[in-house]
């Protein structure tokens, strides 16, 4: 009786297999052979561990990701409507009327974001997980983040001494206000019910964080979900997503 080995089976059995492997391993095993190193960069793999990993995370929609660099090889794999979704994510606008691909490659290799990770790996799905995992511990938003984002505004106890709350307020009223949903205008403008205050502006800090008015800037944090938290030890903003507001546990 023959004995059946790894290297004898079909392509679709071998990569079923590979398939049960985290991506850890998985990039263990590409260093074995040749064979190896093609059927553990198979884009169907790392399509679906992005999958697996992207559906525990925040803002994290399940394409492409925006911040890995497309130059070089990694562009002639790329469908006409996956060079639309990397553009749409980095804010790109796209040209009127029908466009051809070499004119969607030419925005891709031109518009790479400036925070991008270094680096360049086998496969579109491979580098958008490694590029995703790099890009967990970046603690600097762009204005295109703090601006599309929704955040939710709390004080935290060392502001207490800045709760608004009247003679008129009910417990109800009062607490509504210590949490709210605020807004980072394009314009510059920065909109909350919580401070009861109009005609406030924010801006971008160097580091990447926020600053509204003179008030102190915000420090800028990661939650193990990844999602954003800045605060400045009076006010504090997460990040909401699907309608939830992040935490770092």
């Amino acid at each position: 009786m023959t004995r059946m080995t790894f290297t004898h089976l079909p392509a679709e059995l071998q990569l079923k297999i590979l398939s049960c492997l985290d991506a850890v391993n998985l990039a263990r095993v590409a260093a074995v052979s040749w064979l190896f190193n093609t059927l553990a960069n198979s884009d169907l793999l790392w399509k679906e561990l992005c999958r697996k990993r992207w559906r525990t995370l925040r803002h994290l929609p399940f394409t492409l990701h925006p911040r890995v660099d497309y130059t070089g090889a990694l562009l002639k794999s790329l469908t006409i409507a996956e060079l639309k979704q990397i553009l749409a994510r980095r804010g790109v606008p796209l040209p009127r009327g029908a466009v051809e691909k070499r004119e969607l490659v030419g925005l891709v290799e031109e518009t790479r974001p400036m925070l991008s990770p270094r680096g360049r790996w086998t496969g579109k799905w491979k580098s958008s997980y490694i590029v995703a995992e790099k890009d967990l511990k970046r603690t600097s938003l762009t204005l295109k983040e703090v601006v599309d984002l929704e955040w939710v505004f709390e004080f935290t106890e060392g502001g207490a001494q800045w709760q608004p709350m009247s003679d008129d307020d009910s417990d109800s009223d009062a607490s509504a206000r210590r949490t709210a949903r605020v807004q980072f205008r394009a314009d510059g403008f920065y909109v909350n019910p919580a401070l009861r205050l109009s005609g406030l502006r924010w801006r971008l800090t160097p580091a990447g964080g926020v600053q509204v008015e003179e008030y102190p800037p915000h420090r800028v944090e990661r939650s193990v979900d990844g999602g954003w938290i800045m605060s400045n030890g009076y006010f504090c903003y997460r990040s909401l997503h699907n309608g939830e507001p992040t935490f770092n546990e």
